[in-house]
């Protein structure tokens, strides 16, 4: 009777966990586009202004 909980729970944690690094990956990706796009910017007035 344990073991099945046991599993349960694991496979819980397991989505948990596999939702949390989705989150987290979307959260780096929406980092990385934001960080591009301000350098892209950043460097479209600088190649203006030279």
């Amino acid at each position: 009777m344990n073991r099945p909980m046991k599993s349960a729970d694991s496979r819980e944690t397991e989505a948990a966990a596999i939702e949390k690094s989705e989150v987290a990956s979307k959260k780096l990706f929406f980092k990385m586009s934001v960080n591009v796009v301000i350098s892209m910017f950043l460097l479209g007035i600088f190649l203006y202004l030279v």
